[in-house]
């Protein structure tokens, strides 16, 4: 992750860029499991809402690997099919590591 790039395109530095990396990855682990529960209970209407908050936080941080798949998923959800979708939601939560541990080693 470049957090200097990050800070240029936002118009931030980069102390308030890691505070807005922060806020995203708490928030969006919170969003990604209210998506695991709505998809376990076919709720596709949360499921779109939900993939559709995730996708939208995506694209103000530039995390463009999260924003196509949270994007799959509500296109999809939208269309009232889940089948398959687990695997974005298993993806999605892959990067959100990578940004956890991004956030550990910066945060030393």
């Amino acid at each position: 992750m470049d957090l200097k790039g990050l800070a240029v395109d936002i118009g931030l530095d980069e102390e308030e860029v890691l505070e807005l990396v922060e806020l995203f990855f708490e928030t969006s682990m919170s969003e990604l499991e209210k998506l695991k529960k709505a998809m376990n209970q076919n709720d596709t209407e949360t499921v779109a809402e939900t993939a559709h908050s995730i996708k939208g936080a995506a694209g103000n941080m530039r995390f463009e690997e999260i924003y196509e798949l949270a994007s799959q998923i509500e296109k999809n959800a939208n269309e009232k099919i889940l089948d398959g979708l687990m695997a974005n939601v298993v993806s999605i939560d892959q990067e959100l590591q990578k940004i956890s541990t991004f956030i550990a080693r910066i945060t030393r």
